[in-house]
């Protein structure tokens, strides 16, 4: 989830107060849900393309940094395979079924 804070002004306690109270369970905890301004201005303008302009690149950089994670995991896994032996890879495969089982075990 990705949102944007902002200090409420007294205009903005009082005009969400009962709102906020509702949404949080009856409790008047930290509450700004979002603050619509009243007035369209040039500034207020070029800070939502701004916000939304870092969004979208924050998004675009968590794709890229998880695509690199899964391209470099499967060469990894891949260059683990090719270079251990049958014998070693034999145990490794029982390793993991012994503790798969202790894990069930302790669960279950």
């Amino acid at each position: 989830m990705i949102s944007f804070a902002a200090w409420p002004t007294e205009t903005d306690i009082e005009l969400y107060m009962n709102f906020a109270h509702d949404i949080n369970l009856r409790r008047n905890n930290a509450f700004l849900v979002a603050t619509l301004k009243k007035t369209r201005t040039f500034y207020g303008v070029i800070q939502s393309y701004t916000l939304l302009a870092a969004t979208i690149g924050i998004f675009l950089l968590l794709v890229a940094s998880m695509a690199a994670i899964v391209f470099c995991a499967r060469r990894i896994a891949v260059a683990v395979r090719e270079n251990g032996c049958a014998g070693t890879r034999r145990l490794n495969m029982q390793l993991h079924k012994l503790l798969f089982a202790q894990v069930r075990y302790i669960i279950g």
